[in-house]
């Protein structure tokens, strides 16, 4: 619109016109329209533990996709007349969530935020490993019986249909994968029925009641090797067709150097982890001790002493423990106050779900005077790391604003005049860096901290694409790597069942990405799993003539589209006009690096898809 306006001005004064124009005033940029409910991500970037603060400043945790959204909400109330003022963050790059209350005679500031704690150093394993298909998990879901670790009593859970890993190893290598299981819901035979699957060796089946038992740990070991040469191991648990229950379960799994010793009991009693190349249990992701606080200021601005009673109520569908000083949160999460409590107790909330009340002692403010106090919950389970003082909490309150102005982001590559857009830019450049996580030694660009927690092709592209915009290139390229371990043997890229259209978007990504840092070199690197992907489009126009329909002959066979629009087949344009860029955008590749062949090649492709 400014560059427009400019031009008319130029075009007016050169016409050597007399002609009077006005303005209507400088557009701004108020946000009278907000979302009437939001979500604010408190954590540091690449953070496993990704907290979330809602627009009443209540802290959620354990998020599941379900109706029930979060599975453990923490609030505070310190007047039940209290109504929200307002809420901002410290700046648009210091995510601490500044929620102001007010009631008669009293303002009240809380602020969230969080710090991660120093804990037990986390161990470098031989063997990484990175999970393929999302986050989802159930702790504390089995009671393994026996001398068997309690590690094993947490499953993971498919994030859509099976579970997945990649086991980083040298190419070619040659390890033994164990899989730990142990049935903690059923009693029945034929109820969870799945297939263990394992690159390089052979498949194996289990019954979870009929071959172990409920409650009954048992291992599968596994002589794996990398076959297709690629520096992974594919691990896979998925229900059979035969499973009346279709969701699979893994406890956990160990890869050990070629060679090992079998010995069921000392495995699954733990006695092996310490010579295992890599030790990972479905709870593992919380062993990184975190702190979320909600530090509290409140002032009273009437003129006579004022007495406060707060209280701080944990709602959750998971186990609450109401101990001496604490909440204590599915066997392993803890809520503590700074401020000496004065009662616990519990009650049924709505959806079958469960309140713990943590009321603290009264508190009298002077008139004109502020006291404060704060509510601490752990994450991480290392007890002795929390700050439990009123001067930890604000000395952890300056150290997190610290961390958030001198950490090293992207920002300043973008800047605009207006304020409010610049502010815009610098905390979705932030919330990018929030969304993100290491999985494989790489950095994953993440779509968001729930229900898109984990690789989406369509979407995380455009993230990618940004974040390079800003000048991480080395960091998203990581993360075009990363999207590329995904590729199955016959050249597809298949996240989302059926979702065809991710094969042109992952070969729109690799050419955008070349050159938007032009690196040629790069594009000739990846080159061949990129003509996999061609020629696996090409196929997909060939299945589409093996269907009844003559609707879609000569396009794509039909696929899930998205946009609001359900998982069955369609017979749609959305794969159809994906595919079509990213052959539009590879035969561009080839040229600009050189392959003239292959590009005439690829353009008798494109135009016959086309017509």
């Amino acid at each position: 619109m400014f560059e427009l306006k400019s031009i008319i001005l130029l075009l007016f004064f050169a016409l050597g016109t007399s002609w009077s124009i006005t303005f209507a005033g400088d557009l701004t940029v108020d946000f009278g329209y907000p979302p009437p409910f939001w979500h604010t991500a408190i954590c540091p970037p690449d953070d496993t533990y990704k907290t979330l603060v809602n627009e009443e400043g209540r802290l959620l945790y354990h998020y599941t996709r379900s109706r029930y959204g979060f599975q453990t909400t923490l609030a505070l109330t310190v007047d039940e007349q209290a109504k929200i003022a307002d809420q901002t963050l410290v700046s648009p790059r210091v995510p601490i969530v500044q929620t102001l209350r007010k009631a008669e005679g009293l303002t009240i500031l809380e602020e969230a935020f969080a710090l991660r704690q120093a804990g037990p150093a986390a161990k470098t394993w031989k063997y990484p490993a990175a999970r393929k298909d999302g986050s989802r998990m159930h702790r504390n879901w089995a009671n393994p019986q026996g001398n068997v670790t309690q590690n094993l009593s947490s499953v993971v859970i498919p994030g859509e249909t099976a579970i997945m890993y990649n086991i980083q190893t040298p190419p070619g290598a040659a390890v033994t994968v164990v899989l730990g299981i142990c049935e903690g819901f059923y009693d029945q035979p034929g109820k969870r029925v799945m297939h263990l699957r394992v690159e390089g060796a052979s498949e194996q089946q289990v019954d979870t009641v009929a071959d172990l038992g409920k409650n009954v740990a048992g291992a599968f070991w596994f002589e794996a090797r990398d076959v297709d040469n690629d520096g992974f191991i594919n691990l896979t648990v998925i229900a059979t067709e035969n499973s009346q229950d279709k969701v699979a379960i893994l406890n956990g799994f160990w890869v050990f150097d070629a060679g090992v010793k079998k010995d069921d009991a000392a495995l699954l009693a733990g006695k092996l982890d310490a010579q295992a190349g890599l030790a990972l249990y479905a709870g593992d992701r919380d062993n990184i001790s975190r702190n979320d606080v909600i530090l509290v200021q409140v002032t009273n601005t009437g003129s006579a002493d004022k007495t406060i009673e707060p209280k701080v109520t944990v709602n959750s569908m998971l186990s609450l423990e109401l101990m001496k000083d604490r909440i204590r949160i599915d066997g392993h999460e803890v809520v503590l106050a700074t401020h000496p409590i004065a009662d616990l107790t519990e009650a049924d909330a709505a959806n079958g779900r469960r309140d713990a009340i943590m009321k603290l002692a009264p508190l009298t403010i002077p008139a004109g005077q502020t006291t404060s106090f704060a509510v601490v919950f752990c994450g991480g389970g290392w007890i002795d790391a929390q700050p439990t003082t009123l001067a930890d909490v604000q000395k952890a309150r300056q150290n997190c604003q610290s961390f958030w102005e001198n950490i090293d982001l992207p920002y300043g590559r973008i800047t605009v005049p207006d304020k409010n857009i610049q502010a815009l830019i610098d905390s979705s450049i932030r919330n990018i860096w929030q969304a993100r996580e290491i999985k494989n030694g790489m950095p994953a660009f993440q779509v968001g901290a729930t229900c898109y927690r984990s690789l989406f092709i369509v979407d995380g592209s455009f993230i990618l694409e940004a974040a390079t915009m800003v000048g991480a290139g080395q960091d998203t390229r990581a993360g075009v790597e990363f999207m590329l371990s995904f590729q199955q043997d016959d050249g597809r890229f298949e996240i989302l069942s059926r979702y065809h259209k991710e094969n042109g978007i992952v070969l729109w990504t690799c050419v955008r990405h070349a050159m938007l840092t032009q690196s040629k070199d790069w594009l000739k690197s990846v080159w061949p799993k990129l003509e996999k992907t061609v020629a696996y489009i090409k196929h997909l126009r060939q299945l589409s003539y093996e269907d009844d329909t003559m609707l879609n002959d000569g396009l794509m066979p039909p696929g899930y589209p998205d946009g609001g629009i359900g998982w069955g087949n369609h017979y749609e344009y959305t794969n159809v006009y994906w595919n079509l860029l990213g052959l539009k955008a590879i035969i561009q590749a080839a040229r600009w690096i050189g392959n003239d062949r292959q590009a005439d090649e690829w353009q008798k492709e494109y135009d016959d898809f086309y017509a």
